[in-house]
């Protein structure tokens, strides 16, 4: 953070690393979103009722549990490849600030 100029935002490798993200920008005397967003990853329950609830990606695990479960049984036999792609969605909350 002590860079010039200072980043305007973090995306932590999951939700569990944002929330210390988090901490320790609290420690270092800055607000979030006012100077600095934060975006998490997997949509944890906790993350909705922080301080500052957290932006995060949802990620669709029951569709990526089906994904690989048909794939490994071999069910889906009218596919040509086996790639499948699972998209996270976008929880917007209150840790990220509008595009300045």
């Amino acid at each position: 953070m002590t860079l010039t100029p200072r980043p305007t935002a973090v995306f932590a490798v999951n939700d569990n690393t944002a929330i210390g993200a988090l901490s320790g920008l609290t420690k270092l005397g800055l607000s979030v979103p006012q100077d600095i967003s934060v975006v998490g990853y997997n949509d944890i329950p906790i993350v909705c009722h922080l301080p500052t609830p957290l932006t995060t990606l949802r990620v669709p695990l029951d569709q990526i549990a089906s994904n690989a479960l048909d794939l490994l049984a071999g069910t889906d036999r009218l596919a040509d490849d086996r790639i499948r792609i699972s998209a996270p969605t976008l929880i917007p909350r209150k840790s990220t600030a509008p595009i300045r």
